[in-house]
């Protein structure tokens, strides 16, 4: 078959023209790409997967460097790392940080079974429904759309939380974290670096050394080295088949430099398998640190259920 090219007045054969369009294709057509290489392993994702498999336990982990925001550990054992989840009383976290931002103070709010108590009282018992209560004041000062903005601002973005919620829909799930929305552990873990979690910091302590975390108080002496985090337990029910998690900040001394968010599958509490799991991963970031330093209880498999 002859194929004639009115532009240059002469016959040119058909096979010659899809010769020249296959040697005109960009080179990606012809070859694929090689593979991207695998990511580097992070430097405790080892550890963690240990850690979940010596608890038994199905979850992932995610620790933060507080300065460059640099993954430390993001591993999953039987969940996807970055698969989304109920923030459960880890969204606490998020309405007290807007609440202080704000200047809003201690608070002063009524809870049926301890009476009058602040925010941070809350923060460190797990209490549910002065967090309730503060979330439906955030909304009467400052508007139900601003409220939802500047939680997604602090990267909420599962936040499906409608602006005319009841006051129950609001409340609950700016407190309890069962319905409306869902979370990455990586999107705890970075508002944990943020300036406003700063105004955490000193009731994530406390929730361990007094608090729904009491458990691995004792884990990190004689290191130097603190640990501070919010529980959190559910859903709708408390017990040894619970989804539990874990959020906060590893101090040296007394700065920030890591934060982490652990969530476990049906394995309890917030403060027994997901803290032990958060507590042994502080102390290797601890020996890590300072390699001379005891570390007596965290490098022992226990698990508190």
């Amino acid at each position: 078959m002859i194929v004639a090219l009115s532009t240059f007045h002469r016959p040119v054969h058909a096979f010659t023209l899809v010769l020249t369009a296959i040697t005109a294709m960009p080179v990606a057509c012809r070859e694929s790409a090689p593979p991207s290489p695998a990511p580097a392993p992070r430097p405790f994702d080892a550890r963690a997967a240990e850690l979940f498999r010596a608890a038994h336990a199905h979850g992932a982990a995610v620790v933060c460097d507080v300065a460059t925001g640099d993954a430390m550990a993001a591993v999953g054992v039987g969940h996807d790392v970055a698969a989304r989840v109920l923030p459960l009383s880890a969204i606490k976290l998020f309405t007290a940080a807007l609440w202080w931002a704000h200047g809003f103070g201690a608070g002063a709010f009524s809870d049926p079974r301890h009476g009058r108590v602040t925010l941070h009282d809350a923060l460190v018992f797990g209490y549910d429904r002065p967090v309730e209560l503060a979330a439906l004041e955030l909304r009467r000062r400052l508007g139900a759309r601003a409220v939802l903005a500047e939680l997604r601002g602090y990267g909420l973005t599962g936040l499906t939380l409608a602006p005319d919620a009841d006051d129950r829909a609001w409340g609950r799930t700016l407190s309890i974290g069962e319905h409306d929305v869902t979370v990455t552990l990586r999107e705890v873990a970075e508002l944990l670096r943020t300036a406003p979690a700063r105004t955490l910091d000193a009731d994530l302590r406390a929730a361990v050394e007094r608090g729904t975390a009491v458990s691995v108080a004792r884990r990190l002496d004689g290191t130097g080295w603190r640990l501070g985090g919010k529980t959190g337990t559910g859903p709708n029910v408390v017990g040894p088949t619970s989804d539990g998690w874990f959020a906060g900040v590893i101090f040296a001394g007394d700065v920030p430099r890591y934060t982490f968010a652990v969530f476990v599958e049906h394995h309890g509490p917030g403060g027994g398998v997901a803290a032990s799991i958060a507590a042994d991963l502080a102390t290797s970031l601890a020996r890590r640190a300072s390699p001379a330093s005891p570390i007596p209880a965290g490098e022992r498999l226990e698990y508190n259920e």
